[in-house]
């Protein structure tokens, strides 16, 4: 006997419960008595297996309700922020990566957020296409994307699953289409991937979910790499033979500068060339035969530059004094924008971002960038000098580890060394000119001074800015000078004791240099007293106690 139901008149097996049109309840005792289906020995009831399916598929409902709440709505390229945007590798059925025909990682861009549970889950950023797979923009013509949640993407695809282990394949043709109206494209032209080179794939991206941040390692750009080379980006004068650039016209964050203009080679720039330029953030030279930088500052008062790229194997002029005034800058490299360059005799050449010039076998340390965020740096073992004012102005800096190999700290002229790195709090290391002792530095001079008791060796003092005791003796070991800016301008020292006589160093300039010591009060020598000049200058901003 058929039933019908009261409510929508629809039909429904004999042993229905509820209707599964209008899930009305059904009032069994109304109904005529029937046989019930049984299989001997084992009693078997369709009405379970129907409230089953009619739960899962409430659940179901429910649950793809959610999971498209996840989806965000669909925004333009320029809503995807610098800040949170970042590259993932695009990852197939056995989560190896994908690569491209060069064999390449192929990357993606995607957007890490917070979900309910406080996980850090990844919103892959998708171009929005339409069912030609053609890409959607707006009334400006720009594309759009719309960013889409791992896990949303999870529960719709459970979800298409088990829909079609309960009604058959008949939900595989809508699963297929979603999934091609969100075939990822990756957005090279967002501000956090304009100068990477992310190659595109038609595969759908799978990422894995994170249990923090993704920290994801973008690749690594040569000296040809980034934006592209224009002419019409620069100022430039053209000789006979060759090019010098003298100015930078372009809009690009990422400047490129060209090996060659109307067929004849770039081989220098002028003095601030790129001056006072804030929107630039990396400066890529292509790579040449031939290149040279002027004596005087080249890159001056940038603001927001982070990284040079200069031509490996062909500078030799590359000094302190080539950058002035960018305080963000965290590395320069010859060739190969992150990789260390080869130690060229009579060139410049790069480790970690630090600037060296080869003579020979040894080497010399000629620039530490002041915005390299390394806390403790240690030295090449082949670096033997330390140019003047080579290291000085840096915030992150706390330890600096000296090369055995040292044998001079050049301090002609003003700052010295390490004036200006703020957070540098010990100095370790030790070798034939060179010993530390509780975190101070002391250089031995290779010149001597004549004295009433005959000639001595004295030491240069480097006391680190950071350094946070309010009272330090300095070793008994030997004499030491203190020049100008030897205190690098520490806040925290208020007396100093000497075991031995102090050598010059005590003049004019040591009070009124830029980096005096701004807490020193006392400092207290012996009774046989100090040799140097300025000893009664002194006297007028420093109590000379001796003992």
């Amino acid at each position: 006997m058929q039933r019908i139901c009261p409510n929508c008149s629809h039909e429904l097996p004999e042993e229905a419960s509820f209707c599964l049109n209008c899930f009305t309840q059904l009032n069994i005792a109304d109904e005529p008595d029937v046989p019930s289906f049984a299989v001997i020995g084992k009693k078997r009831s369709v009405r379970k297996p129907l409230i089953i399916s009619a739960c899962i598929l409430l659940a179901l409902t429910a649950l793809s309700a959610a999971g498209y709440r996840r989806l965000s709505g669909i925004i333009p390229k320029s809503a995807v922020s610098e800040d949170e945007t970042v590259l993932v590798p695009v990852t197939g059925e056995n989560n190896e990566a994908v690569t491209d025909e060069h064999g390449e990682i192929v990357y993606q861009a995607a957007v890490p957020v917070t979900d309910a549970e406080g996980n850090t889950v990844l919103e892959s950023v998708v171009e929005v296409t339409n069912a030609n797979g053609e890409a959607v923009t707006d009334s400006n013509g720009e594309k759009l994307y719309e960013t889409v949640s791992e896990a949303a993407q999870q529960n719709t695809d459970k979800k298409q699953s088990l829909l079609e282990r309960l009604f058959g394949s008949g939900t595989q043709s809508s699963s297929a289409e979603a999934k091609t109206t969100r075939r990822a494209s990756a957005p090279a032209a967002t501000a956090a991937t304009a100068a990477q080179p992310v190659s595109k794939t038609t595969a759908a991206p799978t990422t894995r979910k994170p249990t923090a941040a993704p920290t994801t390692q973008k690749p690594v750009a040569t000296a040809t790499q980034g934006s592209s080379a224009s002419a019409a980006d620069f100022n430039y004068s053209a000789g006979s033979s060759s090019v010098t650039i003298t100015g930078y016209k372009g809009s690009s964050s990422v400047a490129v500068v060209p090996a060659s203009i109307s067929g004849k080679p770039v081989t220098s720039v002028s003095q601030n060339c790129f001056n006072s330029n804030s929107s630039v953030t990396k400066i890529i030279f292509e790579d040449r035969q031939s290149f040279s930088l002027p004596s005087g500052v080249t890159f001056n008062n940038m603001p927001n530059l982070k990284v040079i790229v200069l031509p490996a194997g062909t500078l030799s002029s590359f000094t302190k004094s080539t950058v002035s005034s960018c305080p963000k800058l965290e590395a320069v490299y010859f060739g190969s924008e992150g990789k260390n360059s080869s130690a060229v005799s009579g060139c410049n050449y790069s480790v970690d971002g630090v600037v060296m010039s080869a003579s020979g076998y040894t080497s010399e340390l000629v620039y530490y960038p002041q915005g390299k965020r390394t806390a403790s740096y240690s030295m090449p073992d082949n670096v033997s000098v330390i140019s003047d004012s080579a290291v000085t102005m840096n915030p992150y800096l706390k330890e600096f580890k000296l090369s055995s190999a040292v044998t001079q700290i050049k301090s002609s002229s003003q700052p010295l060394n390490f004036c200006g790195c703020t957070a540098l709090s010990a100095f370790t290391g030790s070798g034939n000119r060179i010993h530390t002792e509780n975190g101070v530095l002391y250089f031995l001079n290779a010149s001597t001074v004549n004295d009433s008791k005959g000639t001595v060796k004295y030491a240069h003092v480097y006391y680190p800015a950071g350094k946070t005791d309010s009272y330090f003796e300095f070793t008994k070991g030997y004499p030491v000078q203190l020049l100008p800016g030897c205190f690098a301008g520490n806040p925290y020292l208020q007396t100093a004791k000497f075991f031995t006589p102090t050598y010059t160093g005590f003049g004019d300039n040591f009070m009124k240099a830029s980096f005096k010591p701004t807490a020193l009060k006392k400092i207290i020598i012996p009774d046989s007293g100090y040799s140097g000049t300025g000893g009664d200058y002194l006297k007028l901003y420093i109590t000379v106690e001796k003992y």
